[in-house]
Parts: C-alpha cells; sequence; structure tokens
C-alpha cells in the first residue's frame, strides 16, 4: 500500500508541474466579443465576403480556421446568376390605355402623372377606369334635358349643353384640386379621393348608364352607383358615395360642400366663358364692330353672381309674394292648395296671435328665384336653384336686410338666416322643431287677425312656439 501511495503522489506532482509548465509556456488569449446577431451571420448571410470576415474574427478567438458548417439537408432551389450592374426593379403596375381624346391624355399628363407616387396603386386604377369612361362615353352634353329648367334658364341650359360632360368633369377635378390645396395640409392624403368624387360626380349622366340604372333625373344617385362599383376597394369609398350622392343637396358634411364648391366653380367658368363667346360671335356678325370694351367691365361680366348683392332686390314685391302663402297648405311642388289635404300637411309659413310669422328660409329663397328670373339675372337664378351653399348666403343676406328695416325679433343673430324653434300643439300631437325666420306681421302688411282666420286643420292647433335654446 506504501508503493501505491507513492505512486500515486508522483503522478500528481507531475501532472501539476506539467500543467503549471503549460501555463507560463502559453498563456491565455483574450476572447474576442462577438454579438450573437453577427454570429448568426456567418450561417444566415449570403454574402460571401461578410461571411469571411466573421470567420477571421472567429479564428482569432479559438486560435484556428474554421470552415463552413456542413449544409442543411433542406434541398435549396438553385440561385439566380445576375448582372451586377441591374438596377432595383421598380414595383409594376397596370399601363395607361392609350387616350381616345387629346384632352384626355393631357389632364392625365398634367394632373394624374405627377401624382402617381402618392395617389395610392388603388386609388390610381379607379381614377384610370373613371377617365377611360370619360374618354370613350363622355362627349354627351354635361347637363341632361330633363332636369328642371324653367323657360327663363332656357338660355343657360343652352350655353352648357355645349360643355361635354368630359370637360365639366375635368374643370369639376382642377376646382377640387385647388381646394384641396387650400382646405387641407397633408394634401398629398386626399388626393386621390378628391379626383374620383369630382371625376366621377357626374357619370350618371352618361346615357348608357343612365339607361341601365333606370333613372333618367337623378343623376346624383346614378353617379354614386357607378362610383361605388368602381370605388369597391378602397378604405373611404363610403366617403365617395356620399358625396357623389349628396353634391346637389343640403349637407354639413366636409368632404361634400368642397365637391359641391368645386362643381359650382366649374359651373360659374363654364357659364362666364360662353357668355365671353357669345359675346365674340355677335361682335364679328355685326357690323360696325363696337368700341373694344374696359377690362373692368369684361371682368365685371363674367365674375360668378354675388349672393350678398340683393340691390336689385324689392323688399315689400319679396314680403307680397311671402304673404299668401302664411297658414296655408302646399303640395311637394310647392303649390298653395285650397283645401286641407286629409294627411301629410305641408306649410312653409304660420302666424302666431302674437304678431309674429315664422317663415321658412327655404321660402325666401324660392322667391328670391323667381323675382331673379323675371328681371332677367339668369346666372343669378340658375346659382340659386343648383347650389344649396349660394342659397344659404342668400337666404342670410335677406335676413340682414329685414333687420335692418327693424322687421325681425331679437330671436335672430345678426348674420343668421333664422334659428330653430319648437312648436307645439294641442291634445296628444307631439312638439315639431322647425327651422324659421320670425318676421314681424306688420311688414306684410295685414293685420294679425285675417292671417289667424285662414287657419285650418293642423294649424289651428299650435299653442305655443320658443326658441330651441330657451
Amino acid at each position: 500500500m506504501e508503493y501505491i501511495a507513492l505512486a500515486v503522489g508522483i503522478l500528481l506532482t507531475l501532472a501539476c508541474g506539467g500543467g503549471l509548465w503549460v501555463l507560463l509556456h502559453n498563456p491565455r488569449k483574450e476572447p474576442a466579443s462577438i454579438p450573437l446577431e453577427i454570429l448568426s451571420k456567418l450561417w444566415l448571410s449570403e454574402e460571401q465576403g461578410e461571411t469571411n470576415q466573421i470567420k477571421d474574427l472567429l479564428s482569432k478567438a479559438i486560435g484556428k480556421t474554421l470552415s463552413k458548417p456542413p449544409e442543411a439537408t433542406v434541398d435549396k432551389p438553385p440561385e439566380k446568376t445576375e448582372p451586377d450592374s441591374e438596377e432595383p426593379q421598380k414595383p409594376t403596375r397596370f399601363n395607361v390605355p392609350e387616350w381616345k381624346h387629346s384632352e384626355t391624355k393631357a389632364f392625365y399628363e398634367e394632373f394624374i402623372a405627377p401624382c402617381e407616387g402618392v395617389i395610392g396603386q388603388k386609388a390610381l386604377k379607379t381614377i384610370v377606369e373613371i377617365l377611360r369612361l370619360l374618354d370613350q362615353e363622355g362627349s354627351c352634353p354635361s347637363v341632361v334635358s330633363d332636369e328642371s329648367w324653367s323657360d327663363e334658364e332656357a338660355n343657360i341650359y343652352s350655353a352648357l349643353e355645349k360643355v361635354s360632360l368630359r370637360d365639366h368633369s375635368f374643370n369639376t377635378a382642377r376646382n377640387m384640386l385647388e381646394i384641396l390645396r387650400r382646405e387641407y395640409s397633408d394634401f398629398e392624403m386626399v388626393i386621390g379621393k378628391g379626383l374620383i368624387a369630382a371625376l366621377g360626380h357626374d357619370l350618371g349622366k352618361i346615357p348608357r348608364l343612365r339607361r341601365a340604372f333606370y333613372s333618367t333625373g337623378d343623376h346624383p344617385i346614378n353617379s354614386a352607383m357607378v362610383v361605388s362599383n368602381l370605388a369597391k376597394d378602397l378604405p373611404y369609398r363610403e366617403e365617395l358615395v356620399k358625396a357623389v350622392r349628396s353634391h346637389h343637396e343640403t349637407t354639413n358634411d366636409l368632404f361634400t360642400l368642397l365637391l359641391k364648391e368645386a362643381d359650382r366653380r366649374a359651373r360659374e367658368e363654364e357659364i362666364a366663358e360662353s357668355k365671353l363667346l357669345c359675346t365674340s360671335e355677335t361682335q364679328e356678325e355685326s357690323e360696325p364692330a363696337e368700341p373694344p370694351r374696359s377690362s373692368e367691365a369684361e371682368n365685371n361680366e363674367s365674375a360668378p353672381p354675388d349672393p350678398t348683392d340683393l340691390s336689385w332686390l324689392d323688399l315689400d314685391d319679396l314680403l307680397s309674394r311671402i304673404e299668401p302663402y302664411i297658414n296655408r297648405y302646399v303640395d311637394r311642388s310647392g303649390n298653395i292648395l285650397d283645401e286641407t289635404p286629409p294627411t301629410g300637411e305641408i306649410w312653409w309659413a304660420f302666424s302666431m296671435k302674437d304678431g309674429l310669422v315664422y317663415v321658412m328660409p327655404s321660402l325666401i329663397s324660392r322667391i328670391v328665384g323667381q323675382i331673379a328670373r323675371e328681371k332677367g339675372l339668369s346666372p343669378f337664378a340658375y346659382s340659386l336653384a343648383r347650389d344649396k351653399e349660394f342659397q344659404r348666403k342668400v337666404e342670410k343676406a335677406v335676413a340682414s336686410r329685414l333687420i335692418e328695416k327693424g322687421y325681425i325679433p331679437d330671436l335672430i343673430h345678426e348674420g343668421y338666416s333664422g334659428a330653430r324653434f319648437v312648436v307645439s300643439f294641442s291634445g296628444k300631437k307631439k312638439d315639431m322643431v322647425g327651422f324659421y325666420l320670425p318676421v314681424r306681421a306688420e311688414a306684410f302688411g295685414i293685420g294679425v287677425g285675417k292671417l289667424e282666420a285662414r287657419k285650418e286643420g293642423v294649424l289651428m292647433g299650435i299653442q305655443k312656439v320658443r326658441p330651441r335654446w330657451s
């Protein structure tokens, strides 16, 4: 046992001595610090230069040359060989068609092509589809003969009939872009939506599409159906449909109001241009030619009508035309009825025993339009009949003049065309809220007693009228 213990001791001594000798003659190298994300590229990177660089770092760390680990058993597709000089591949997009009409091509190149990068592929595709429709079928008139034109507006209709749907759509789109630049700080984000709405707002006037949707007069609904179908992949599809469908209606929706403004501007430009052309043709045919007109006179004639300029309106004439409607029922066309209807009573003005007559502003603008046509102010009458915002401004202007005359009580603030009032009835009939302009009965030149004697049916049951905010 003594010999065995001695042998073990000798072996341990030699082992320790050998280890010490190795440590003294082979000092330990500092390990290289290599992040794991770089280390992983040894197997994942496809760049040979990067792989060799990582191998060199690892070789310095462990003191020998590394070889790439064996290939995985999963089959890989053969690598493509591409020339080093090849440029990055651009995203593919549909081809813009060859346009039939030069004005379509010019519009695309001026207004669409510069914005292709911000419009988005889906919106761009929709715009091109609308342009294709206008290019191929937009030579029809921009107005349709079955719209409600009066005899006095025949000259306006005849002028707009010469403007093609394609040209009117382009005019509206140009104005829409200008309006969007004014209203939006992030203008680029709404270019696509604005162009689709403006270019598509009257597509329902294309004869083929009018027949397809079984409608002859209500072109906004037809247009909205066409736009809805073309824009089905767009996230703002409902906004587009709402704006197109309502572009001839009263609305508080901002985008719809912008489309209405663009449409109105386009029409005013077209009417002004038509007047200048007619004047030019008349001068060429007549001998001798009239002296050249001043630029100021031309600008005044071609300028759009001002809804606040009612210097031509006789207030007494207006009030005398409103008076027959007080406490009378009308049909849906606005005709005064001789008898009380059994159901669905409609009235535009009613009186109260306190000496106030409550008039709907829409009746005021309706009669103003009639007077304008009688005076030959066709552009004013046209704008009043077609543009709700123009109508609201006219109603406010009339209210301001009535306030100056002292015909309006303090219930209405300056700059407003009326206010909301709660109308209470006797019996179980629920209260009704309406928008009215209260006018003193003396303004109509008739006593309150005579006005009250006209009441029949539901109008006799009105007990009280109060401002909604009271």
